[in-house]
């Protein structure tokens, strides 16, 4: 416990220990193989980084096309006639976003 402490080789164990722990310290090959972790570590944390983006991305995009094919389908089922509620019903937009579009609508038939 006093080498831990004082850092000094004390007995003939931590006397080899400590020899043995500088003989690694100032090794080049030990040091090379311990950057070269360091390197894999990273390339693998920069890869599973890029993975998670583009499947995230990818998420978001198909949610933002999902969105844009219910507003899609709500203007041409509007532009039939359907009422606002059955657009709403069939779409699974909210009612108060049926209503937006349905305004929208009319404005662009009065322009």
């Amino acid at each position: 416990m006093s080498y831990l402490l004082n850092k000094e080789p004390t007995d003939d164990f931590t006397r080899k220990l400590d020899n043995l722990v500088n003989s690694i310290k100032h090794s080049k090959q030990f040091r090379k193989g311990y950057e070269d972790m360091g390197a894999v570590w990273y390339m693998d944390a920069k890869r599973e980084g890029k993975l998670e983006g583009i499947s995230i991305g990818r998420q978001q995009g198909i949610s933002i096309g999902t969105q844009l094919e219910k507003i899609s389908s709500a203007k041409k089922f509007l532009a039939m006639g359907l009422s606002i509620e059955q657009v709403a019903q069939g779409t699974g937009l909210p009612l108060a976003e049926v209503q937006k579009l349905a305004g929208e609508g009319e404005k662009h038939l009065s322009s």
